[in-house]
């Protein structure tokens, strides 16, 4: 994830908001505040989402920010690495559900094989005849 600018018109002295590419996600933001909490330079501040942009805001009550390069270099590999986290963990839960299908699909198979008939897809529901004294619709 790459921060390409900050917007002027959301920033102050007390927080910048900047554009990232691609835009930041609900699970990337997430993972980064988590992240941040393991890297003493991020610990001061304060970051959310305000509509696919990344806020930076001063955790001290409106002490300015220091954007230091060590900051710049810190925030951008823990952006990475909540990226990679979130990419890693969607990665995972897919090959849990391609392994949960094919546990499914193999257990219609041996069932459908045990009994000696063919898998259908559906049932096809047979139409309702009225009785009497069932109304019309």
């Amino acid at each position: 994830m790459k921060i390409v600018s900050l917007v002027k018109s959301l920033s102050s002295v007390e927080q910048f908001t900047f554009e990232t590419k691609p835009a930041l996600s609900v699970e990337v933001s997430t993972a980064l505040g988590r992240l941040k909490k393991k890297d003493e330079l991020l610990q001061p501040y304060e970051f959310d989402n305000k509509d696919g942009l990344l806020v930076v805001r001063s955790g001290t009550g409106g002490k300015t920010i220091a954007f230091t390069p060590e900051f710049q270099k810190a925030l951008t590999l823990t952006l990475d690495a909540a990226e990679e986290n979130v990419k890693s963990g969607r990665r995972k839960k897919e090959e849990q559900e391609e392994k949960a299908q094919q546990e499914r699909e193999k257990a219609i198979q041996d069932a459908a094989q045990a009994f000696g008939v063919p898998i259908i897809e559906a049932v096809k529901k047979p139409s309702r005849r009225l009785a009497v004294g069932d109304d019309e619709l």
